[in-house]
């Protein structure tokens, strides 16, 4: 095994400043719109909001002949009906539901499933949208099938206009004036504010996509496979989750404003609802660690592990592989794996006393029950590319995919690598021994885009998109005790300090020092 693979760039790492969220800072409404969207309106009940937000999509400035609009009546009692003010080529779709398949993200999926046009824009049923708002979401898909777009809304507590008089108003250019007194989506501004437009999304910047307003190619929608059915609530989050998982761009896009009628019940029933989302969350979302260890829960398998890695287990002895998983899986939380090895040659008969690969078969017997692991099979003689081996990383749910060959330095710790991957934004980072050993972290989101862009050439596509660097093993174990040193002098900066604290000047002062310790 030991050789230096020609695709590894050891000795000449790359170090690239990419920017894989960036996007322009404005673009102009299309002035030759070509492509067709489909909006899709779940509705239960309420039939006076229903009513107002049909009024107002049937003054988009978008074309018409582009668009076509759904609603999905799920099972309101009494039934919806369309209003007579509405959109040109619009229709109700009545979702029945039945005993174990019911509610809006089963209504959605099924509907969503059979729509061809270019776009979809996911609006709810108590909307006032301004005549602009679908032309400027549609700017963006005009330039890129990368963008989920997420419109602009403000929640009012009480309107006083009805479909007829509220047309007049848009009509008169008066959408601005409809409401003296609103209310922001707080945690959504500052998270897109934080986040400088989402241009840095970080692991949380899935948190924006809340749903109310927002679109996407349908090839981005069929990609992601839909809402999660497993929620009743919370389905837009953990589509975000994923969202963000496959490498898209998710654009807030405040010129697309609406109105939200009626405040949010979320706050007032902030309880009942964390309760009912968390154990959902905490299943689907690796992010979420805070509900991870939940101390109430003992232990679960949740349905999304932390990290996947794989393990080229040819020439690997039991003892060695026993310590590298159990390091693995007590320092990163729960994982998946994939097993490189050539497991048909176990079907050979053997003698007990004299097997030649009974390291391999000890691998496979101790832990073939266990269903978190995968076994692949690959020939003993084959020498595996970076190309190929990226191939066994997950696309979907989880962040971050590890691979090490046996001979690799026992003391590298993976969340070194990971470190190395997140600080700088690259899309791949790893290490090659004197040896020739390999291993290396790669961020699902890049990889995925990778994937979509040309599935044949994955790692130039990472190199290219996101960046890939390679450092020695003694340069990420530098990094990795200079970051402890870190730690331990801001454990002990604060100790000092936090005693001394006396006003919120001097919290403030406490925190930027805080912050210039960990930047270093």
């Amino acid at each position: 095994m030991g050789r230096t693979p020609a695709d590894s760039r050891v000795g000449n790492p790359e170090m690239r400043n990419s920017a894989p969220y960036e996007r322009p800072t404005n673009l102009d409404l299309s002035f030759q719109p070509r492509l067709k969207v489909t909006i899709v309106i779940p509705a239960r009940g309420n039939q006076e909001k229903v009513d107002l937000t049909l009024a107002a999509l049937a003054l988009q400035s978008y074309p018409h002949r582009l668009t076509r609009t759904i609603v999905i009546d799920d099972a309101s009692e009494p039934r919806l009906v369309l209003p007579k003010l509405r959109p040109k080529n619009s229709e109700l779709m009545r979702f029945e539901g039945k005993s174990g398949v019911w509610g809006k993200t089963r209504a959605i999926n099924q509907v969503a499933s059979a729509i061809k046009s270019d776009v979809i824009w996911f609006l709810d049923s108590d909307m006032v949208t301004d005549p602009d708002h679908l032309a400027h979401h549609m700017k963006w898909h005009h330039h890129s099938s990368e963008y989920i777009v997420l419109g602009w809304k403000r929640f009012v507590g009480e309107w006083k206009y009805n479909s007829d008089n509220l047309t007049k108003k848009l009509t008169e250019g008066a959408f601005a004036s409809l409401h003296q007194e609103s209310f922001p989506h707080e945690y959504f501004e500052s998270r897109v504010k934080a986040t400088k437009d989402l241009r840095n999304p970080g692991l949380d910047g899935f948190r924006t996509l809340v749903g109310a307003t927002f679109s996407m190619r349908t090839t981005t929608w069929r990609e992601l496979g839909g809402y999660n059915e497993a929620f009743t609530t919370g389905e837009d989050t953990e589509l975000g989750w994923r969202a963000l998982m496959h490498g898209f761009t998710l654009v807030p896009e405040p010129a697309a404003k609406s109105w939200h009628l009626g405040l949010t019940t979320f706050n007032a029933n902030s309880e009942t609802m964390f309760s009912h989302n968390n154990p959902n969350l905490a299943n689907w979302i690796p992010e979420l660690r805070h509900l991870r260890t939940n101390r109430e829960v003992a232990g679960p398998l949740w349905q999304v592990p932390d990290q996947h890695l794989i393990i080229d287990c040819r020439n690997i002895k039991l003892e060695q592989f026993n310590s590298r998983i159990q390091k693995f899986i007590r320092k990163g939380g729960q994982s998946s794996l994939t097993l490189l090895a050539d497991w048909k040659s176990l079907d050979q008969r053997y003698s007990p006393l004299n097997d030649v690969v009974k390291e391999l078969r000890a691998i496979r017997d101790w832990y073939q029950g266990d269903p978190r692991i995968e076994f692949a099979q690959v020939s003993a003689e084959k020498v595996l590319t970076i190309e190929e081996i990226l191939n066994y990383c997950p696309i979907g749910s989880i962040p971050y995919s590890y691979f090490c060959e046996p001979g690799i330095d026992e003391d590298l710790d993976f969340s070194m690598l990971k470190t190395e991957l997140t600080k700088k934004g690259f899309g791949l980072v790893g290490t090659v021994d004197d040896f020739g050993y390999r291993a290396f972290a790669v961020f699902t989101p890049a990889l995925a885009r990778a994937h979509r862009h040309d599935a044949k050439h994955l790692y130039s596509g990472i190199d290219q998109l996101w960046g890939v660097r390679w450092e020695s093993i003694e340069r990420i174990k530098k990094n990795d005790e200079r970051k402890i040193a870190q730690m331990k002098s801001l454990a002990t900066y604060s100790l000092i300090r936090i005693s001394k604290i006396r006003s919120a000047k001097d919290l403030k002062s406490l925190v930027r020092r805080a912050f210039a310790l960990v930047r270093g």
